[in-house]
């Protein structure tokens, strides 16, 4: 990644996320943004959709609310508005970059897999749009620390956005929830290999039937398992984490043993 001057003054900024469009770290988000450049727009979610990653809508009709100049609201996943800015809201032109979150909460390792947040962004690269996923970890006790997103964030995106990124590469960058006092750096780092741990709670209604909550969580021992990882670098070194993720991942080695495996089958 070689780096080249950018100014963001110019550019077309998309502000998504997957917590809603009257969450606390969309509009935290949004001022970011607008610390970045004037031409700024959101489109979120009209409902907390977390967890839907990449889902898209394909079996209910997708309304989009304007609720003010350049803020609207979409009943649909976050990718489904992503694609509602892209092919109807900003077709005089493309937005420059995508923003997506800030997530109430981190997506780091498996976590990511699931998260609408980055399902934005991943969007946003397929169509050759540089994307940015942020996250906060609420996991800590205490108020969410939004300080010191605004205040890293702005520095932290116009460095990235003054890279040459690889192709379908979205980055996701992770916040500990700690005051500004409190972050220790900034790292890059790949996603942790550990599995999420998955629970599912079962509940009974008034009438007696029965429901289930899904959840999920980290273990302290995946936490402290393995450093030179984002949830290492998050939870245990307190640092702002980025991580570059690819939108498509092909196993090198595993194709090689299926081309030796399957080179003299003949159907």
């Amino acid at each position: 990644m070689r780096s080249s001057t950018t100014l963001t003054s110019g550019l077309r900024i998309l502000v998504c996320n997957d917590d809603g469009v009257q969450s606390k770290g969309l509009t935290v988000l949004e001022r970011v943004a607008k610390d970045l450049s004037p031409d700024v727009w959101v489109i979120a979610p009209k409902f907390d959709l977390s967890g839907k990653g990449s889902a898209v809508t394909f079996d209910d009709p997708v309304r989009i609310q304007e609720l003010s100049p350049r803020r609207f609201a979409v009943r649909g996943t976050p990718v489904d508005c992503i694609v509602c800015a892209l092919r109807h809201v900003l077709v005089d032109r493309a937005p420059d970059v995508i923003l997506s979150g800030v997530n109430a909460g981190s997506n780091v390792g498996e976590a990511s897999i699931f998260s609408g947040t980055l399902g934005a962004a991943m969007m946003g690269v397929s169509q050759g749009i540089k994307s940015i996923g942020v996250s906060l970890d609420t996991v800590k006790e205490g108020a969410s620390k939004y300080a010191a997103v605004e205040h890293f964030l702005p520095g932290i995106i116009r460095k990235l956005l003054a890279l040459s990124w690889p192709e379908r590469t979205l980055m996701s960058v992770n916040f500990p929830n700690l005051p500004v006092g409190g972050i220790s750096g900034i790292k890059a780092v790949p996603l942790a290999p550990h599995p999420l741990q998955w629970e599912v709670k079962e509940c009974k209604a008034p009438d007696d039937t029965l429901y289930y909550w899904i959840s999920t969580r980290w273990g302290k021992a995946q936490i402290t398992a393995k450093t030179g990882t984002d949830l290492y670098a998050l939870y245990q070194e307190n640092v702002i984490t980025i991580t570059p993720v690819q939108l498509y991942t092909n196993h090198d080695k595993a194709i090689r043993l299926l081309e030796e495996v399957f080179s003299s089958h003949v159907p």
